[in-house]
């Protein structure tokens, strides 16, 4: 989680809070997809995450990737 998101859940602690993110699906010449094992949950998925104050969603995707 970012600088930004943990400021402002700091902020408001467990309520409900809306970010936008982004997710990447990227494909091998074999048509495999990566994945990445998510630290938070424990479980594999796409990599992506939160976008950070001030930045683009494809900004996200890459420093996501």
């Amino acid at each position: 989680m970012g600088n930004y998101v943990k400021q402002i859940r700091e902020l408001i602690g467990i309520r409900p809070l809306l970010v936008a993110g982004s997710t990447v699906v990227v494909f091998n010449e074999k048509r495999e997809i990566l994945l990445q094992q998510r630290s938070e949950i424990n479980k594999w998925g796409f990599p992506g995450g939160a976008m950070e104050y001030e930045e683009s969603l494809g900004e996200t995707a890459i420093r996501e990737l």
